[in-house]
């Protein structure tokens, strides 16, 4: 996992050196292979165990190192300018494998341009191994560096009936899933896999549809 140092003293008051910091963590149970730079900043190498999944994102490594330091980890605060119509009144989500995905939570942004992602969010995503590909997608993607959580982006006005239903891939069925600039045709066998069932699906993001246990937040946007 390749996490920025600049994004952890973001979240936690910290004046470590980079490699002080790997050091410390490595010491902590997360081992930092490698610490290398790039034009986002120091870039740390950290290879994060299957028993810690809270360590598989910036905040939650950050409240590690909080831990380590005995600083202050800072609250997250996301500002939200909040209108009187509801999401539920524009759209629904329909989850007919609850085995599969247990939760599924989706807002909708009304507004959006989609266009080139600023250079801060475009060098931060690229030295995290992610290629950007516009400001909607980036956006999703760096959350879910951020936080650990996976979210997918949609464009509201393609949404078959304004809906998302989350249930199995039917027998011999064929998708398109998106993939950089070009659609892939993809058959799926029965019980196979979970998918997201939308007559257009539009080339937003690269994400695959939530897997059993997981809890995912998408956006719709306009």
């Amino acid at each position: 996992m390749k996490v920025l140092y600049n994004c952890l003293t973001e979240f936690v008051d910290m004046k470590a050196a980079p490699a002080d910091l790997a050091s410390r963590l490595s010491l902590a149970g997360v081992a930092i292979d490698s610490v290398e730079e790039s034009a986002a900043g120091p870039v740390l190498d950290a290879e994060v165990t299957a028993n810690r999944p809270d360590c598989l994102g910036h905040y939650g490594l950050a409240r590690e190192v909080s831990a380590i330091y005995r600083s202050q980890l800072k609250p997250l605060q996301p500002k939200l300018r909040e209108i009187a119509e509801k999401a539920a009144d524009a759209t629904r989500v329909e989850i007919e494998s609850p085995e599969l995905c247990g939760r599924f939570t989706a807002r909708i942004l009304r507004g959006v341009k989609v266009q080139p992602s600023p250079d801060w969010l475009r060098q931060r995503l690229e030295a995290m191994g992610q290629k950007s590909i516009n400001n909607v997608v980036d956006v999703t993607n760096y959350v879910m560096f951020e936080l650990g959580e996976p979210m997918h982006a949609y464009d509201f006005d393609k949404l078959n009936e304004r809906r998302i239903i989350v249930r199995r891939a039917r027998s011999a069925e064929k998708r398109r899933i998106a993939r950089a600039s070009s659609r892939i045709s993809v058959s799926f066998e029965r019980g196979s896999s979970a998918t997201i069932e939308s007559s257009s699906i539009p080339e937003l993001s690269q994400h695959s549809p939530t897997r059993a246990g997981r809890s995912e937040s998408h956006s719709a946007t306009s």
